[in-house]
């Protein structure tokens, strides 16, 4: 597993209390994104770990835009940073057992589901520049093979693998319960536990894009996350731009309503969101859980996660 310094912990748990006790400042960046005419942006002596620091302010520090609408910290700059980009965020592919999670590696199954998903696709790709990738062995096969005959650049990003600190044991006790399902079923079953992970996750989304010259970016990770992930997304573009209630409650029901398969995912434009499915099925009844996974190596027709 891959740990968290704790100096780094220390840094942003410092910066995050600083920050608070300067609300008035933290206010007037986050208003800027309902203003179409100014821009949003983290300061470069405040982007130290700034995803944890949005994480420990979301929920505290926020304001109040348009019809009521509420923008926190975490969205103004998320919204901010997705500005003006088309989003692919897929599932990595089928994969074997593996000692330790992040060593999982692509089965042939896996494989293939990145090629039917590459050619199933491939017009999706046009315009993508660039990829952001879970740190995990599986997601860096599933992107080389996904960017296989483009010039993409690649990013692994720690945050984007759920082997991280804010994994907690109701998040991990709720993925072994429920196993495969859509999203919407965790949230009414286990209501705000994986909350910390979409936002961890979006967080790291916030941190890394504006660092990306303009294109449109595909991210490859987890599934179960990434929709937590999906949903923070949809929410910033709601709150920080002109979209319609309509759009949003659209692009939540798609994100809300999928069983994310392997080497599938959401595309996320200004038309909404779609669900992009990948024409070799993925086996759902092969394993109940991802940690079904972690052990001696041997091959499983499907995998979670």
């Amino acid at each position: 597993m891959l740990s968290f310094p704790a100096k780094r912990l220390g840094q942003s748990l410092r910066a995050a209390a600083a920050a608070a006790a300067e609300p008035s400042k933290l206010h007037q960046r986050v208003a800027a994104c309902s203003k179409r005419s100014q821009h949003f942006a983290i300061p470069p002596s405040e982007s130290l770990s700034s995803r944890h620091s949005f994480l420990l302010l979301d929920r505290r520090l926020s304001t109040m835009t348009g019809a009521g609408r509420e923008v926190s910290d975490l969205h103004a700059a998320l919204g901010k940073a997705v500005e003006g980009r088309r989003l692919l965020i897929i599932r990595h592919g089928n994969t074997s057992k593996a000692e330790v999670d992040a060593d999982r590696e692509l089965t042939e199954k896996g494989r293939l589901q990145c090629a039917k998903f590459r050619e199933a696709y491939g017009s999706h790709f046009e315009g993508v520049k660039y990829m952001l990738v879970s740190v995990a062995l599986r997601t860096r096969q599933t992107a080389d093979l996904l960017a296989e005959g483009r010039e993409l650049q690649q990013t692994a990003v720690e945050d984007l693998y759920f082997g991280r600190p804010w994994r907690t044991e109701e998040m991990r006790n709720a993925d072994i319960e429920a196993g495969y399902r859509p999203i919407k079923d965790y949230i009414e079953r286990y209501p705000g536990v994986h909350d910390p992970a979409g936002k961890a996750m979006a967080g790291a989304l916030a941190e890394e894009l504006p660092k990306l010259p303009p294109g449109d970016v595909a991210i490859v990770t987890h599934s179960g996350y990434m929709s937590f992930m999906a949903l923070e997304v949809v929410d910033a573009i709601a709150l920080c731009t002109s979209k319609s209630s309509e759009w949003h409650e659209s692009a939540r029901s798609v994100i809300l309503e999928a069983n994310v398969g392997e080497v599938s995912g959401f595309e996320v434009d200004d038309a909404g969101v779609k669900y992009l499915p990948n024409p070799e099925a993925t086996d759902f009844a092969a394993a109940s859980h991802n940690d079904a996974f972690v052990g001696p190596a041997t091959t499983i027709p499907s995998a979670k996660h």
